[in-house]
């Protein structure tokens, strides 16, 4: 029998409303393309990839959760134990963050459509990256998560 672990914090990056304007503007432009063979043609291939750009706007929507010890960012997973510190990122700190203060090493989970996010030291002398930047709507509770689980695991 398994004991499920607490999650702490849960956030899935899905887009804002602008981005899923996308999925019908696809939609219409496969209609057009196939409008010349027939409007029934048209009208399916157009539904067709409407409903295929929802799901993968959807599929590519990374998950960050803090469940147990254990800090999950996208596809990618590690141990709160290794973390240090952590800080909240906005507006232009986040931009240089990303850009000319970036360490190629520096692991990435971000979506343009999140303007915030965190940055938190990688401790861990096994793993090539310093940092984790981990865009969030909730950046304060995403490094209160880290924090409590850290305490709670030691």
């Amino acid at each position: 029998m398994s004991v499920s672990k607490k999650i702490d914090f849960n956030e899935w990056f899905l887009p804002g409303f602008a981005w899923w304007l996308i999925a019908p503007g696809f939609g219409a432009a496969m209609a057009l393309a196939l409008l010349p063979i027939g409007s029934t043609i048209a009208v399916i291939g157009g539904v067709v990839i409407t409903l295929i750009t929802v799901v993968l706007l959807a599929m590519w929507s990374p998950r960050i959760e803090v469940r147990g010890a254990t800090l999950y960012a996208g596809p990618a997973h590690i141990e709160t134990a290794w973390l240090g510190s952590a800080k909240e990122l906005h507006g232009e700190d986040l931009r240089i963050a990303l850009g000319p203060e970036l360490d190629a090493r520096t692991w990435v989970c971000v979506r343009p459509w999140v303007k915030s996010a965190v940055i938190i030291e990688n401790t861990d002398p096994q793993d090539p990256a310093p940092a984790w930047i981990i865009a969030s709507r909730r950046p304060a509770q995403l490094v209160q998560a880290v924090v409590s689980s850290q305490t709670d695991a030691g």
